[in-house]
Protein backbone atom coordinates (compact mmCIF):
# COMPACT_ATOMS: atom_id res chain seq x y z
CA UNK A 1 0.00 0.00 0.00
CA UNK A 2 0.82 3.36 -1.07
CA UNK A 3 0.06 6.29 0.64
CA UNK A 4 -1.01 9.57 -1.13
CA UNK A 5 -0.12 12.76 -0.05
CA UNK A 6 -2.12 16.24 -0.93
CA UNK A 7 -0.27 19.03 -2.38
CA UNK A 8 -1.06 21.90 -0.24
CA UNK A 9 -3.82 24.50 -0.61
CA UNK A 10 -3.49 25.21 -4.59
CA UNK A 11 -6.50 26.46 -5.88
CA UNK A 12 -8.38 22.71 -6.21
CA UNK A 13 -12.32 21.51 -6.28
CA UNK A 14 -13.09 19.17 -4.06
CA UNK A 15 -16.44 18.49 -4.35
CA UNK A 16 -16.48 17.01 -8.04
CA UNK A 17 -12.77 16.18 -8.66
CA UNK A 18 -9.60 14.48 -7.25
CA UNK A 19 -7.49 17.35 -5.20
CA UNK A 20 -4.36 17.31 -6.17
CA UNK A 21 -2.46 14.39 -4.18
CA UNK A 22 1.08 12.45 -5.53
CA UNK A 23 2.61 9.68 -4.21
CA UNK A 24 5.97 8.06 -4.45
CA UNK A 25 6.79 4.69 -5.51
CA UNK A 26 10.57 3.19 -5.86
CA UNK A 27 11.97 6.72 -7.25
CA UNK A 28 9.15 7.16 -9.21
CA UNK A 29 7.22 10.23 -8.38
CA UNK A 30 3.12 10.39 -9.73
CA UNK A 31 0.93 13.45 -9.92
CA UNK A 32 -2.89 13.00 -10.02
CA UNK A 33 -5.71 15.55 -9.56
CA UNK A 34 -7.45 18.66 -10.47
CA UNK A 35 -6.57 22.68 -10.05
CA UNK A 36 -8.11 25.89 -10.44
CA UNK A 37 -5.95 28.93 -12.17
CA UNK A 38 -6.76 32.11 -12.04
CA UNK A 39 -3.87 33.47 -14.03
CA UNK A 40 -1.50 32.01 -16.88
CA UNK A 41 1.48 32.91 -18.32
CA UNK A 42 5.26 33.00 -17.72
CA UNK A 43 5.09 35.90 -15.53
CA UNK A 44 2.84 33.94 -12.85
CA UNK A 45 3.87 32.31 -9.57
CA UNK A 46 3.84 28.49 -10.15
CA UNK A 47 0.61 26.70 -10.45
CA UNK A 48 2.12 24.75 -7.39
CA UNK A 49 5.26 23.69 -6.24
CA UNK A 50 6.43 19.65 -5.87
CA UNK A 51 7.84 18.85 -2.56
CA UNK A 52 11.39 17.60 -2.45
CA UNK A 53 10.69 14.05 -3.10
CA UNK A 54 8.68 14.51 -5.90
CA UNK A 55 11.12 16.38 -7.97
CA UNK A 56 13.06 15.27 -11.72
CA UNK A 57 16.68 15.90 -11.67
CA UNK A 58 16.19 18.08 -14.82
CA UNK A 59 13.22 20.00 -16.35
CA UNK A 60 10.52 18.07 -17.87
CA UNK A 61 7.55 19.49 -19.90
CA UNK A 62 4.21 17.55 -20.19
CA UNK A 63 0.91 18.52 -21.84
CA UNK A 64 -1.87 18.27 -19.90
CA UNK A 65 -5.56 18.31 -20.04
CA UNK A 66 -7.58 21.84 -20.22
CA UNK A 67 -11.05 20.69 -21.34
CA UNK A 68 -10.94 21.07 -25.07
CA UNK A 69 -7.09 21.82 -25.53
CA UNK A 70 -4.28 20.55 -24.12
CA UNK A 71 -1.52 22.80 -21.89
CA UNK A 72 2.19 22.60 -21.91
CA UNK A 73 3.46 22.53 -18.20
CA UNK A 74 7.07 22.21 -17.47
CA UNK A 75 8.52 20.88 -13.78
CA UNK A 76 11.91 22.04 -13.19
CA UNK A 77 13.98 20.73 -10.88
CA UNK A 78 13.37 22.87 -7.69
CA UNK A 79 9.48 21.45 -8.09
CA UNK A 80 7.98 24.19 -9.65
CA UNK A 81 5.25 23.32 -11.77
CA UNK A 82 4.63 26.37 -14.70
CA UNK A 83 2.38 26.73 -17.54
CA UNK A 84 4.27 27.38 -20.71
CA UNK A 85 1.77 27.46 -23.69
CA UNK A 86 -1.63 25.78 -24.89
CA UNK A 87 -4.96 25.68 -23.75
CA UNK A 88 -5.48 28.15 -20.63
CA UNK A 89 -9.13 29.40 -21.81
CA UNK A 90 -11.06 26.99 -18.97
CA UNK A 91 -9.71 28.15 -16.15
CA UNK A 92 -8.33 24.66 -14.59
CA UNK A 93 -5.90 21.95 -15.60
CA UNK A 94 -5.77 18.30 -14.79
CA UNK A 95 -3.00 16.80 -13.80
CA UNK A 96 -1.57 13.70 -14.71
CA UNK A 97 2.08 13.61 -14.42
CA UNK A 98 4.73 10.35 -14.38
CA UNK A 99 8.43 10.71 -13.80
CA UNK A 100 11.82 9.92 -12.01
CA UNK A 101 12.57 11.56 -9.35
CA UNK A 102 16.11 12.67 -7.68
CA UNK A 103 16.10 9.89 -5.70
CA UNK A 104 15.59 7.07 -8.13
CA UNK A 105 18.23 4.64 -7.83
CA UNK A 106 21.05 5.41 -10.39
CA UNK A 107 20.71 0.77 -11.27
CA UNK A 108 16.95 1.79 -11.97
CA UNK A 109 18.13 4.30 -14.79
CA UNK A 110 18.95 3.56 -18.04
CA UNK A 111 20.06 5.78 -21.17
CA UNK A 112 17.25 4.82 -24.65
CA UNK A 113 18.48 4.21 -28.00
CA UNK A 114 17.85 5.85 -30.68
CA UNK A 115 16.75 6.41 -34.08
CA UNK A 116 19.46 7.46 -36.42
CA UNK A 117 17.86 11.08 -36.88
CA UNK A 118 17.10 11.54 -33.15
CA UNK A 119 19.50 13.18 -30.21
CA UNK A 120 19.59 14.42 -27.61
CA UNK A 121 18.38 17.97 -26.71
CA UNK A 122 21.08 19.74 -26.48
CA UNK A 123 20.12 22.16 -23.63
CA UNK A 124 21.67 20.96 -20.33
CA UNK A 125 18.71 21.82 -17.93
CA UNK A 126 16.33 19.22 -19.81
CA UNK A 127 16.35 15.82 -18.18
CA UNK A 128 18.14 13.33 -20.83
CA UNK A 129 16.02 10.64 -21.93
CA UNK A 130 16.12 7.27 -19.92
CA UNK A 131 13.77 4.52 -18.62
CA UNK A 132 13.69 1.98 -16.41
CA UNK A 133 11.43 -0.72 -15.34
CA UNK A 134 9.72 -1.44 -11.83
CA UNK A 135 7.73 -3.88 -11.07
CA UNK A 136 6.50 -4.13 -14.64
CA UNK A 137 5.59 -0.91 -15.04
CA UNK A 138 8.23 1.14 -17.55
CA UNK A 139 9.45 4.64 -17.31
CA UNK A 140 10.24 6.64 -19.98
CA UNK A 141 11.09 10.25 -19.66
CA UNK A 142 13.55 12.99 -20.95
CA UNK A 143 13.77 15.65 -23.87
CA UNK A 144 14.90 14.19 -27.46
CA UNK A 145 16.04 16.51 -30.75
CA UNK A 146 14.85 15.46 -33.91
CA UNK A 147 15.56 15.87 -37.90
CA UNK A 148 12.13 14.10 -38.91
CA UNK A 149 9.14 12.99 -37.05
CA UNK A 150 8.55 9.42 -37.03
CA UNK A 151 10.73 6.48 -35.31
CA UNK A 152 12.13 8.27 -32.32
CA UNK A 153 13.38 5.16 -30.53
CA UNK A 154 12.54 1.35 -29.83
CA UNK A 155 12.14 0.19 -26.36
CA UNK A 156 14.07 -2.69 -24.83
CA UNK A 157 12.17 -5.91 -24.34
CA UNK A 158 11.64 -5.77 -20.90
CA UNK A 159 9.82 -2.22 -21.78
CA UNK A 160 7.46 -2.94 -25.01
CA UNK A 161 3.47 -3.05 -24.55
CA UNK A 162 1.76 -6.14 -25.40
CA UNK A 163 -0.47 -3.94 -28.19
CA UNK A 164 0.47 -0.48 -29.65
CA UNK A 165 0.47 2.24 -27.19
CA UNK A 166 -0.20 6.38 -27.67
CA UNK A 167 0.65 9.44 -26.01
CA UNK A 168 -0.27 12.95 -26.23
Amino acid sequence: LVRSRGLGDVYKRQDTYQRPIYSVIDGICIVDGFILVSHFGWWNPPLLTLPSDCRPSKRIAFSLNNHANQARVDVSSDGRVIWKAGGKIHGWLSLEMVFQTTSASPTNLNETHFADDVSFYSVTEWQRPIYSVIDGFCIVDGMVSVDSWGHLLTLPEGCRPSKPVSYT
